[in-house]
């Protein structure tokens, strides 16, 4: 090889090395591409949002007391297997704190059971039944009395015999109860309940008061 070969292939890498350094950008990598003819002002960036909790429930979620975020609607839970729910005898008598059924009988040798047995205005139940916290009622409270899909509010008066809410009488026989308290009313038909000013009142509510005695209140309609 003569020297003016060598010249002219050295004067050749000569020029590609300054070409190299006056335009690096040709040695680099890129995946864009000029595109002449675009308004750049119009060029929107696409923007990819990961879905949230509350957009991947479905109205298939079932979870008690949750509501579904998708439609806005309470999931109600199907009722729970072994779960019996309570149902109000069509007639009754309902106290603020619990209902018993009314049954109406001939005479007060009837047993109320676990319900409240009736006769005439009076009506009775045991003390181990919502009937025994009648002695809680006052002056002025009220219940209510649900026969034949008619209802009639009841509010308590005083009792003619001490003027009180209630009044325990004593078991004198089978019908009879008396008040020691005055000999006067040492004898008050239970099966009416029209003597001794008891007759005056709607309605007169017994249970079993003590060892041998019941718990009287009278209320009228309002």
């Amino acid at each position: 090889m003569n020297v003016n070969t060598l010249k002219n292939l050295f004067f050749v890498i000569l020029s590609g090395f300054l070409g190299l350094m006056v335009n690096p950008e040709s040695l680099m990598a890129s995946d864009l591409v000029a595109v002449s003819g675009l308004d750049s002002t119009r060029i929107v960036e696409t923007v990819i949002i990961e879905p949230t909790v509350e957009e991947e429930m479905t109205e298939e979620s079932t979870i008690e007391g949750v509501t579904d975020v998708k439609n806005s609607t309470p999931v109600v839970s199907a009722p729970r297997a072994g779960v019996v729910e309570k149902t109000v005898p069509a007639d009754n008598i309902a106290f603020s704190w619990g209902t018993q059924g009314i049954f109406r009988v001939s005479s007060t040798a009837a047993n109320s059971g676990t319900n409240a047995a009736r006769v005439g205005r009076l009506i009775w139940g045991h003390n181990y039944t919502a009937f025994g916290n009648i002695v809680r009622l006052g002056i002025g409270s009220t219940f209510t009395i649900t026969e034949g899909g008619a209802t009639t509010t009841y509010q308590v008066a005083a009792n003619p015999l001490d003027g009180k809410a209630g009044v325990a009488l004593d078991v004198k026989d089978d019908s009879t109860l008396s008040y020691a308290s005055n000999p006067k009313y040492n004898s008050i038909k239970m099966n009416a309940f029209t003597d001794m000013g008891f007759g005056e009142h709607s309605l007169v509510l017994m249970t079993c008061y003590g060892a041998n005695s019941r718990y009287i209140v009278v209320a009228d309609a309002i």
